[in-house]
């Protein structure tokens, strides 16, 4: 049993190692905790500044929550020091909130989902989070985000499910853009 949290639980992802596991707590809560779950403690702990949705490893300590207004990514140094850095997709709303999010099998590129229905893709290096792009869904508020392979799908408010492909455009200089498939 991991005890921690006074409140709810919004949020799970495990750790690539299945060692660790990452919990974040409800908005009444706030907390965002680190365990070890083969010793049962705690690693690192923190408090929220902003309500999180959604987390998803994507290296070893790293890790990405989104929430209300921000996109998070977070760092768990050696000597359990949690280092964030906030981010916003361009052309969101104010006051938006990033609602779910995945990742692409190789680990580099992050997709996140939001209340307007917009789509932001990300490449993640040890330097730097770069957004290199978003896409609007038409789907109101995004619910559920997958990608597999070369592919994203979105769900939300409306009743249907998106499939959306990479197109390329060699004609110009944006390179290509997303485009629904089914």
């Amino acid at each position: 049993r991991l005890d921690y949290h006074h409140r709810g639980v919004q949020a799970l992802a495990w750790a690539p190692d299945t060692r660790h596991l990452l919990s974040v707590g409800n908005c009444e809560d706030g907390k965002l905790v680190v365990w070890n779950v083969d010793s049962n403690s705690v690693v690192a702990a923190t408090d929220c500044l902003h309500a999180v949705h959604a987390v998803r490893f994507c290296g070893a300590m790293e890790f990405v929550t989104v929430g209300h207004m921000y996109i998070t990514f977070w760092l768990k140094t050696d000597d359990g020091v949690l280092h964030m850095q906030e981010k916003t997709a361009p052309n969101e709303q104010p006051n938006v909130h990033y609602t779910c999010l995945d990742m692409s099998a190789e680990g580099r590129t992050l997709f996140v989902g939001s209340s307007s229905g917009i789509v932001s893709q990300w490449e993640l290096s040890a330097e730097r989070n770069v957004c290199t792009g978003t896409w609007q869904t038409c789907q109101g508020e995004l619910s559920i985000l997958k990608c597999r392979g070369e592919r994203v799908i979105t769900c939300g408010r409306h009743p249907h499910v998106r499939i959306w492909e990479f197109a390329q455009d060699l004609s110009d200089d944006s390179g290509g853009q997303w485009q629904v498939i089914r």
